[in-house]
């Protein structure tokens, strides 16, 4: 009865090795693999769930693109996805990259007219960088 008992835990122990823990490691050695091939042209997703062009590559930062002329530093382990400049071309994606991304503004009118109620429009992230400058 104790053999079988000790067969059958070192059985479990080896079906939760199998089905749990080999998989997350090889998950986390794809992430890293994933982490130190960034370079730039890539296009990141942070976990924060930035989109962002890289521009300069670091030991444990980069330097990225979120918008025309507006460079952030993010480090190397906020990266959540990464779309290698070869594969979005691969792709088909025909956008132009100045307008790819795009947000809702909402602005109001001049303070001196008569209506001031707001207006929703869909602007470029160069549009945006443009009006903020204004």
């Amino acid at each position: 009865m104790g053999n079988s008992f000790f067969v059958i835990i070192l059985v479990l122990l080896a079906l939760m090795y199998f089905l749990m823990i080999r998989p997350q490691r090889a998950r986390q050695r794809q992430q890293a693999e994933t982490l130190a091939s960034v370079e730039p042209g890539d296009e990141i997703v942070t976990v924060g769930g930035i989109y962002a062009d890289v521009i300069e590559v670091h030991d444990e930062k980069l330097v990225v693109e979120i918008a025309e002329d507006i460079h952030v530093e993010v480090a190397r382990k906020a990266i959540g996805t990464v779309v290698k400049a070869g594969d979005r071309d691969a792709a088909g994606d025909d956008h132009d990259d100045e307008v790819a991304r795009t947000t809702k503004y909402t602005g109001t009118k001049d303070a001196g007219t008569k209506d001031d109620s707001s207006k929703t429009e869909t602007l470029s992230t160069k549009e945006l960088a443009e009006r903020s400058r204004t």
